[in-house]
């Protein structure tokens, strides 16, 4: 474990293994994006390979926002810990 950041935000140290239920609102998004892909591909079957290219860039660089947002996250929580460690002035 290099990266204790990274090994979070990926599921590699716990709790976030034991993580099995996403928001309603999530898969509602994604039933969305499912049956719009089924269109266009139903509209544009011979576009099936530029929109699987599209989609994987997309979930890539979801992928890559999302740890950056993570990251960013547990920076700021550590900077509250450093000051919630500094002493009482009176």
């Amino acid at each position: 474990m290099d990266n204790i950041i990274k090994d979070m935000y990926f599921g590699n140290v716990l709790p976030f293994w034991e993580i099995q239920h996403r928001a309603k609102e999530y898969d509602e998004k994604a039933k969305q994006i499912l049956k719009i892909q089924k269109e266009l591909l139903e509209a544009f079957p011979e576009a099936e390979q530029l929109l699987e290219s599209y989609c994987t860039a997309h979930y890539e660089s979801a992928d890559i926002f999302g740890y950056q947002q993570f990251q960013l996250g547990m920076k700021v929580g550590a900077q509250i810990m450093m000051e919630m460690l500094k002493p009482i002035e009176e």
